[in-house]
C-alpha cells in the first residue's frame, strides 16, 4: 500500500480508506478486551509460547521428544519442510531470486518460533514454496541429476505423504 501511495498520486485519497476496516477492528477489540495490543497478545500466547522446555525450535524438536509415533511423523514432515525451505533459501540467494528468498526465510523463521501444537501451519504455508522451486528448477540443468532419480522419487513421495497426513490430521482434530 505504501508503494501505491507513493507512486500513484490518484490513489492517495482512496488508499487510506482501505485501512478503515482494520483500524475499526483494532479499536473495537481494544475496547472489548480492554487492551490495545489484544491481537498481538493472543498470537503470542497461543502460537509462539513454548509448550515444552525449549525456548525456540519447539515445533521442530518437540514432536521428537514426545515419544508418540504420530507426533514423530509430524516432526519428520516439518523437518523435511524446513530442510526444503533451507535449500530454497540458499538456491534463491545463488540465483538472486528475492521473492523466493523471502518466502523460504519466512517459513524458516516461522518454524523456529511456532510451538509444537501449531507447527502444522509451516506445512500449510509451505505450499507457496512451489513458486520459488519452479523458478530454481527452471534454472538448473537436469542431465547430471537423472542419475539421482531416487532422490526425486523420495521428494515426490514425501510431498504426497505430507498432504495425506495433513488431511488426516485436519479430519481427526477438526471433528473435535
Amino acid at each position: 500500500m505504501l508503494a501505491a501511495f507513493i507512486k500513484h498520486k490518484e490513489s492517495r485519497v482512496l488508499l487510506p480508506l482501505a485501512g478503515i476496516p482494520l483500524l475499526a477492528w483494532i479499536v473495537c477489540g481494544a475496547f472489548y478486551h480492554e487492551d490495545v495490543l489484544w491481537f498481538a497478545r493472543w498470537g503470542i500466547e497461543h502460537l509462539i509460547v513454548s509448550k515444552s522446555g525449549l525456548p525456540i525450535c519447539d515445533g521442530i524438536v518437540g514432536p521428537f521428544l514426545s515419544g508418540s509415533i504420530y507426533k514423530m511423523a509430524k516432526g519428520v514432515l516439518v523437518s523435511a519442510t524446513v530442510l526444503l525451505s533451507l535449500v530454497t533459501f540458499f538456491c534463491s540467494c545463488r540465483f538472486r531470486f528475492w521473492s523466493g528468498l523471502s518466502v523460504s526465510l519466512s517459513l524458516i523463521l516461522m518454524a523456529v518460533v511456532i510451538n509444537q501444537y501449531e507447527i502444522w501451519v509451516v506445512i500449510r504455508f509451505s505450499k507457496v514454496l512451489v513458486i520459488p522451486l519452479a523458478y530454481i528448477l527452471s534454472q538448473v540443468d537436469f542431465r547430471p541429476a537423472i542419475r539421482m532419480s531416487p532422490l526425486f522419487v523420495a521428494l515426490f513421495l514425501l510431498c504426497i505423504a505430507s498432504n495425506l497426513m495433513l488431511g488426516h490430521y485436519m479430519m481427526v482434530f477438526a471433528a473435535r
